[in-house]
């Protein structure tokens, strides 16, 4: 299992740390909220960068590239019916990365980020397998979910505000 970097993606990982998975994560976030668990945690090599502290560069890009991951969970900063966003060039990369590596990609959002673009697009909707949200998506971005083939799930029992 692949694991990006962000706060819905660590609040996935802080719950799976009693089931025996292998997971791969760019996140120091949540290799370090992993560590007593029952999970294999792999970090690839490269460069600690960020304001959410992860490993990037191309040997990151590279290990990863060699791994076959059944499922990633993505993180984002916004996703529209163009696709989903991010603030990094780098961490961008990887999320690519983990998609092309993956059997399935699963987008993990709050609502906060729905209808929002940032600097970088990472991939259209098409890129992705399902997308869960805490809430029902707006109507148009759920049409063009539907549209792409991606899967919709709403667990409104996520909550990551505040």
């Amino acid at each position: 299992v692949a694991i990006d970097i962000g706060s819905t993606t660590l609040a996935l990982a802080q719950s799976v740390g009693e089931m025996p998975l292998r997971v791969f994560t760019t996140s120091l976030r949540i290799a370090s909220a992993l560590k007593n668990s029952k999970v294999e945690v792999y970090i690839p090599s490269g460069k600690i960068y960020g304001t959410e502290p992860s490993v990037v560069g191309s040997g990151t890009v590279d290990f990863l590239r060699n791994q076959h991951f059944d499922i990633a969970f993505l993180g984002t900063s916004g996703v529209t019916e163009n696709g989903f966003y991010d603030y990094s060039f780098e961490d961008s990369d990887i999320k690519r990365t983990l998609i092309d590596r993956s059997t399935r990609a699963v987008l993990l959002i709050d609502d906060s980020k729905l209808n929002l673009t940032s600097t970088t697009l990472v991939a259209r909707l098409s890129a992705i397998d399902d997308l869960v949200c805490n809430s029902p998506l707006p109507a148009t971005l759920h049409e063009a979910c539907i549209a792409a083939g991606v899967q919709v799930h709403i667990a409104p029992s996520i909550s990551l505000k505040g």
